[in-house]
């Protein structure tokens, strides 16, 4: 349905990445090296990205792939990060024990963020700088609260609205997430939850999700036999 949509290069890739995947036996790649498998796919992924944004057109439709990928994005770094919000292995001081430290550092290699927690924090690794880094880093592209700002410009160039008011329950829901992240600080994350701050962001973001494509994609189809035969 999008291939006239999208530049011959787009196609190229999502194409290359189809024939990629059907040409794999599953059950080897499971047993041998899912690694390997799975590297593959990233790298598809950001070539893709790369591509896109270098050959689409920056217009409303450019908007949506934007729109997409950042909802993805930061559903995607808020279920990482939770995934070690449940191991309980928080210590009095708040410092992550050396095991713990292992664990926090597989949740900065999954974000691609490792290298940007050396840089912003030369202390050890601590589950609060992780956390600090994957939700409220203003700078780091996988941080969630760069992927809402990202969302909420996308939402708001293709509604046309100011982002000083919101036109439609998508651009509330992500103004209010942005709100929210703003103005909370580490100390409240964690005496708050980290899981249940992190829920509710993931709640939020499916209901951003749904309004988005009932909007701009899935209208409600409206029968005009059926609403005559029910007002007579």
């Amino acid at each position: 349905m999008v291939r006239d949509q999208i530049s011959s290069e787009m196609w190229e890739i999502i194409n290359r990445l189809y024939l990629f995947l059907r040409g794999q036996n599953f059950d080897k790649v499971w047993n041998s090296s899912p690694y390997d498998f799975y590297k593959e796919i990233k790298e598809y992924s950001l070539l893709f990205q790369g591509i896109t944004e270098s050959t689409f057109p920056h217009q409303t439709g450019y908007e949506f792939i934007k729109a997409g990928k950042y909802i993805e994005r930061a559903d995607k770094t808020a279920r990482i990060l939770d995934s070690k919000s449940h191991l309980g292995c928080f210590g009095d001081d708040g410092e992550a024990g050396a095991f713990d430290v292992a664990q926090w550092m597989a949740v900065l290699r999954a974000c691609s963020a490792l290298e940007s927690y050396h840089q912003a924090y030369v202390s050890d690794i601590t589950p609060q700088n992780v956390s600090n880094l994957l939700l409220l880093s203003w700078h780091f592209p996988r941080s969630i609260l760069f992927c809402l700002e990202q969302l909420d410009l996308a939402l708001h160039a293709i509604s046309g609205c100011p982002r000083t008011h919101y036109s439609n329950e998508a651009e509330r829901i992500s103004g209010r997430l942005i709100s929210e992240l703003k103005y909370m600080t580490q100390q409240e994350i964690f005496a708050r939850g980290l899981h249940r701050t992190l829920d509710h962001i993931g709640n939020q973001l499916s209901v951003v999700g749904v309004e988005f494509s009932q909007r701009y994609m899935f209208f409600p189809v409206h029968d005009p036999a059926a609403e005559i035969a029910g007002r007579a």
